[in-house]
């Protein structure tokens, strides 16, 4: 018997080469030794309707032609009885169980296929975006805006500080969708903010309409003169040494530390000062290179400052040695932090008239200020000019290194010569005085990066050439040359083989026009 022979589909018969035993083998892969069983017998085939009813047939007209001979009956169930086209099983017969043995072990697979189901109907989401277009506002927070599954909104929400029934309209946005806990109303939200605004205020201060916090003087510090909390506060400029109220102070002034705290009018003559001093540097140097003044150690900025600053402290100790005006001002201000305020304001403490340990009334200017009067010469040969310097402030011009005029000259940073604009380029002339140099220095600068330069080169040259300090001998025209008379791949070259560079070129011409 053919091994092969009534094998269900699907199945072959194969022989081992070994053991000379059949197997058999599925197209799906699946591999058994004893033979596969047949597939149950299909169910009898249900009885086939006719396609057209057994009406009888209308009576025939006198004249028409006699009737044809009834077909022959159709045998095969999968024939239409009135046409020889194959029936869809699928549409005639229940459905079958599946043999294949994939689908055995699969129990959602062995579900009858539906028959005659129509496809889902493609139809456009409600909810679609156009590209480009923005979403209408009614899209947004829709179960919010309209009743929600027959659910109509809340019309009043409770307020959780007092408790009270507000509408929507009561509340802001964020408070109306947050949750029963958390709410507040409107009027709830202000009681709030204007709590915390008064607590803010009981710790630092009402802020006036100058912005500047006056709350530090309602607490009288422990070095206070007097324990007087009046809100006419006053404070006491480091440099001038005289009470101010906060109008007499800037905003970063009236709040900075007492030893460095100064009136608007000192910081404005410190400006003129420095602005003064800096002017007169440049024709300071050139006293000096031409030998009418000798050279001080001491910084024209600082003598100056210093000058101004004892000045003011000999008027504000002269002020406070009278009882009467410290009593006044005392009983109606709160002057604070006067430890170490009332020193000199110069930074040379060791010198034996700047040592005390009270204040000292000065009624003499200090030393090298002039107050008023001719222009002069002192001792040492400086020039002073004093016009019509009234005040320490309003216009010091002397402070021993003084001058004649402000000319256009200005101070080159590293040979330090005193040069016009001539001697600049634009950008040095234009650059501040620590960093400003002239054209000479320029040059300068600019050879020596150029020395740099040709050193590097030459320390490239002798990485890549190797050693040049001596020439070498051409093997075509028989002449020592130097380095650079050669390529590199010639210079290192064999001696018998070396060729400088006009050698090759002249070979090279020849060459081409031989060819």
């Amino acid at each position: 018997m053919d091994p092969s022979a009534d094998l269900p589909t699907g199945w072959c018969a194969f022989t081992d080469e070994k053991t000379q035993r059949t197997y058999y083998a599925h197209t799906s892969g699946l591999v058994r030794w004893d033979r596969p069983p047949n597939p149950p017998p299909p169910p009898p085939m249900p009885p086939v309707a006719p396609a057209v009813p057994n009406f009888p047939p209308p009576p025939m007209h006198p004249s028409a032609a006699p009737p044809m001979a009834e077909p022959p009956s159709n045998p095969n169930p999968f024939l239409t009885p009135t046409g020889n086209r194959p029936q869809d099983p699928r549409f005639s017969l229940p459905p079958q169980p599946v043999t294949h043995p994939m689908y055995q072990a699969n129990p959602v697979a062995m579900m009858p296929i539906p028959v005659n189901v129509p496809p889902p109907m493609l139809r456009m989401n409600s909810n679609y975006q156009p590209h480009g277009l923005k979403r209408p506002a009614d899209w947004a927070y829709q179960a919010n805006k309209r009743p929600f599954y027959g659910v109509p909104e809340e019309l009043s929400k409770t307020c959780s500080r007092c408790n009270k029934e507000c509408k929507k309209d009561d509340y802001a946005k964020r408070q109306w969708l947050k949750k029963d806990g958390e709410r507040k109303c409107t009027e709830c939200v202000k009681a709030v903010l204007a709590a915390n605004k008064a607590i803010v205020e009981n710790i630092h201060g009402i802020a006036p309409a100058s912005g500047i916090l006056c709350a530090a003087e309602k607490v009288s510090p422990s070095s206070s003169v007097t324990n007087d909390q009046s809100s006419e506060a006053k404070r006491i400029c480091s440099r001038c040494k005289l009470p101010h109220d906060w109008t007499k102070f800037t905003k970063t002034q009236w709040v900075a530390a007492a030893l460095v705290r100064k009136c608007k009018e000192c910081l404005e003559e410190e400006k003129q000062i420095k602005k003064r001093v800096d002017q007169e540097q440049g024709i300071q140097a050139l006293l000096m290179m031409s030998g009418q003044v000798s050279e001080s150690t001491e910084d024209p900025m600082k003598a100056a400052l210093k000058a101004a600053a004892d000045l003011k402290a000999a008027q504000a100790a002269k002020f406070l040695a009278n009882p009467d005006a410290v009593s006044s001002m005392s009983n109606t201000t709160n002057v604070t932090d006067l430890k170490g305020i009332l020193k000199p304001a110069s930074h040379d403490s060791t010198s034996p008239d700047l040592i005390r340990s009270d204040v000292v009334v000065k009624e003499e200017a200090p030393s090298g200020l002039v107050l008023g009067g001719p222009t002069v010469t002192n001792e040492e040969g400086s020039y002073t000019d004093s016009t019509g310097a009234g005040s320490a402030g309003a216009g010091l011009n002397s402070v021993g290194i003084k001058v004649l005029g402000t000319p256009n000259m200005r101070q080159c940073s590293k040979c330090h010569r005193v040069c016009d604009h001539t001697q600049y380029s634009k950008t040095q002339w234009l650059m501040s005085s620590i960093f400003r140099r002239c054209k000479r220095c320029m040059d300068d600068d600019a050879e020596a990066v150029k020395a740099v330069q040709r050193t590097q080169d030459i320390n490239d040259r002798r990485f890549m050439y190797g050693d040049t300090s001596k020439p070498r001998e051409c093997a075509s025209c028989g002449l020592e040359l130097e380095w650079d008379k050669f390529s590199k791949r010639q210079w290192i070259a064999v001696e018998c083989a070396r060729r400088c560079k006009a050698c090759v070129n002249k070979s090279l011409a020849e060459l081409a026009k031989a060819i």
